[in-house]
């Protein structure tokens, strides 16, 4: 009888763990042909992998080489609602380009860029493959 009782228990927590596991959506692929900084930190040209992770309201962005990856909350963005693309932003700098913001169908980070740029600044948009 014990063994009975312990059951529903036993399965609510399976449950719950799996509510609080990081759910991933397929990764879209997005090559970036320049170096560009984000964070503070510099990351070369090439393919990184953007997906919707943490019961999709966080995305990841992982590097070409797979040692370095960032994470940032999302929400609603200004994409239609049924946005499929995947798209990253960037700003032209002194220094080269810099992350400005990233869109994962209709959702969006906020702005990732911490300088200070003017409105006219060239913004460079690339989209998931």
């Amino acid at each position: 009888m014990r063994i009975t009782s312990c059951f529903p228990v036993l399965a609510s927590a399976v449950l719950a763990a799996a509510a609080f596991t990081t759910t991933t959506a397929s990764a879209e692929t997005v090559r970036v042909p320049f170096d560009f900084t984000v964070a503070g930190k510099a990351m070369p040209a090439g393919q990184y992998s953007v997906n919707r992770s943490g019961l999709n309201s966080f995305i990841r962005m992982g590097g070409p080489d797979n040692k370095q990856s960032f994470t940032w909350g999302i929400g609603p963005g200004d994409p239609a609602p049924g946005s499929s693309d995947v798209k990253v932003f960037f700003v032209k700098t002194d220094a080269g380009y810099e992350l400005r913001s990233i869109q994962y169908h209709s959702f969006t980070t906020g702005r990732l860029d911490k300088t200070k740029h003017s409105d006219d600044s060239t913004v460079r948009v690339l989209r998931g493959e």
